[in-house]
């Protein structure tokens, strides 16, 4: 944020409940600083809720919310029509701040009130370490609503949260691969206008499909269908704007490549794999099921392991049985340590202690962006995120264990998760991380 020119965030108290319970029941501290994952200055953070009395000042949040909801009857997001506004609830929250004012409080702005904390002499503490996650944890599980959790309401039924994010994935990569395609071609003198106006199609039809709606937190069939249909959408215009591309160039096929940027000769990695042995496998690997069969195979060539997990179809055709359209994987957490790239710093790794975390729930829901997450000293796993891309669950009480789980697997099965698991230094790992998903090689062809 700092590079950006922000200087103040402000979090609201169920994220840092989330994450530093003790912290926020004793009351927070009125401002703190923070030096993120990959910012290079500081920030201040105010946390919204009761301050810390040692602080010696009073902090009344009058409202911290959707706008919405303030003044909107009934809950506005579920509304077949969207209702007005309720003006005697606007009236009543204006007598609050009256009230409020009348009492001796200074209705202002974040802004103007860090200033008066630093006129009061009130110095920022360090944030305490959180993770990635939503503004309201508690209610959503974290992230793990919009990546493999279920809806609660009836109609949630049809959800399937895993295709939705795969295919967001693989259709930004396809852009990203066709979209230097279009570089190099206009590099080297050609016309590449129809191409990037396909392209310009399907970054807005991608735009689209990333809506958080398609899958949660209670995503309405239209909902999903928007988001699976623009995906489609996404991925049709790229593809005919490769196929344009390559019939410009007279080349077919070619491979791209997303980390340096050029046409590389050939694949990257590529990986020698055989069999594992049952004896060689690295971790106990627990998968619940109910209703269906889930085969687990390993390959490996002695530092990396490629897990695929071949998911069946269920015994309740009908999808009505949540229990039955459930596939977990659970992998032990060796060292005490949570070591991932956060959102947004995928070109780096951070280590924070399970035991610097004073977590509401003992548990955290990890997005991983480039797949990667620590299983202990030098062991690595990087799911790929054109095949699963669903919430790791990190949890923290009796032991420690990283879980994936979709609520949402479709009642006729034929899926297939696929897991890389890496034996060796960090660099390497997170050097992994990015040329399998988020800069990878894209083979492109004519030939379907």
């Amino acid at each position: 944020m700092a590079e950006k020119g922000y200087t103040i965030d402000v979090m609201h108290k169920n994220l840092y409940k989330y994450h530093q319970q003790g912290e926020v029941e004793k009351g927070v501290w009125p401002v703190y600083e923070s030096t993120g994952p990959g910012a290079s200055q500081p920030v201040k953070v105010v946390v919204s809720g009761p301050v810390d009395p040692a602080a010696e000042i009073s902090v009344e949040w009058t409202f911290f919310d959707d706008g919405e909801v303030l003044a909107t009857p009934l809950n506005p997001y579920l509304a077949p029509t969207q209702p007005e506004p309720d003006w005697s609830e606007v009236r009543k929250f204006e007598r609050k701040l009256q009230e409020l004012a009348d009492q001796g409080y200074i209705h202002t702005t974040i802004t103007d009130y860090i200033e008066r904390l630093n006129k009061l002499g009130i110095t920022p503490k360090p944030l305490l370490p959180i993770a990635d996650s939503t503004w309201q944890p508690p209610s959503t599980d974290g992230i793990s609503r919009w990546m493999g959790k279920m809806g609660i309401l009836a109609y949630s039924l049809h959800e399937n949260d895993n295709l939705i994010r795969t295919m967001n994935y693989e259709a930004s990569t396809c852009l990203a691969a066709v979209d230097l395609l279009a570089q190099i071609a206009e590099g080297e003198g050609h016309d590449v206008t129809a191409a990037r106006q396909l392209l310009k199609t399907g970054y807005l039809h991608l735009m689209k499909a990333q809506v958080s709606d398609a899958t949660g937190i209670n995503p309405w069939r239209g909902e999903w269908i928007y988001g699976f249909e623009n995906n489609e959408g996404a991925l049709t215009a790229c593809n005919e704007a490769k196929t344009t591309l390559l019939a410009v160039l007279n080349k077919s096929p070619v491979v791209v490549d997303l980390d340096e940027r050029k046409l590389a000769d050939s694949m990257r990695p590529q990986f020698q794999l055989r069999e594992t042995d049952p004896a060689d496998v690295p971790f106990n690997l627990e998968i619940t099921s109910p209703g269906r069969t889930v085969t687990a195979s390993w390959a490996d060539d002695g530092k990396l392991y490629l897990l695929e997990l071949a998911i069946g179809a269920s015994d309740d055709p009908s999808g009505q049985d949540r229990a039955k359209r459930t596939v977990s994987i659970k992998i032990p957490l060796a060292g005490g340590l949570l070591k991932y790239s956060p959102a947004l710093v995928e070109d780096a790794i951070v280590e924070i202690p399970l035991a610097d975390f004073d977590l509401l729930e003992k548990q955290i829901f990890l997005p991983l962006a480039n797949g990667l997450i620590g299983l202990g000293p030098d062991l690595w796993l990087i799911k790929s995120c054109r095949d699963v891309h669903i919430a790791a669950r990190v949890e923290s009480d009796a032991g420690d264990f990283i879980e994936f789980t979709d609520e949402t697997v479709p009642p006729e099965g034929d899926v297939t998760w696929r897991f890389y698991i890496f034996n060796g230094q960090a660099e390497t790992a997170l050097y992994l991380a990015r040329t399998l998903n988020t800069h990878p090689h894209v083979f492109l062809s004519n030939i379907e």
